[in-house]
């Protein structure tokens, strides 16, 4: 049954999985609670996270799926946060980065991204090195500030995110289509 959830079928045009998704449908329901802003939005964040690790490893964008486990490590401490982490543990209120909070997460950003372009492309097999750190620093950074209840959390968040997965469609689409003696070449 693994192997029927990451099997490549086509849904508008566009290669997927059944895995995807699932964990698509799942980061919806994590955005509409987070618009909503209810602490329910990190349960949903980190299952997931935790079944887009297995989409990502599959495609071979490694960065992508370790800021899954970031995620997951995020969403744990984001979910306290929320409930707890205002004055005397209270709930935390909505808060949005000063221009200089913005120019140091951007900043960051590109430290990060730096830093994970050096790993990936030293480290790993993949061959979208530069693409996949961009996106994997900008998420983490999202990440952070939206666990913090920084507004300005959502943009690099979703930048990174949701253009990560078309990422993951596009590589895990060409592997997928590829003849099957390739493929398990490649596995």
């Amino acid at each position: 049954t693994v192997k029927l959830m990451s099997d490549a079928i086509t849904l508008f045009g566009l290669p997927t999985t059944l895995l995807e998704l699932l964990s698509f449908t799942l980061a919806g329901i994590t955005v509409l609670l987070t618009i909503r802003q209810n602490h329910w939005a990190w349960l949903f964040a980190i299952v997931s996270s935790a079944t887009y690790a297995v989409v990502f490893h599959d495609a071979k964008l490694y960065g992508d799926m370790w800021l899954q486990f970031m995620f997951i490590a995020t969403a744990g401490w984001g979910w306290y946060q929320w409930l707890r982490g205002g004055v005397d543990h209270s709930v935390l209120k909505v808060s949005r980065l000063s221009p200089r909070g913005r120019v140091a997460s951007l900043a960051a950003w590109v430290a990060a991204f730096g830093a994970v372009a050096f790993l990936l492309s030293r480290f790993t097999d993949t061959d979208v090195a530069y693409a996949d750190a961009f996106l994997t620093a900008g998420s983490l950074l999202g990440q952070g500030l939206l666990a913090n209840r920084d507004s300005s959390g959502r943009i690099y968040h979703r930048s990174g995110h949701y253009s990560g997965r078309r990422l993951a469609l596009r590589s895990a689409g060409e592997r997928a289509h590829q003849n099957p003696a390739k493929r398990s070449a490649q596995c």
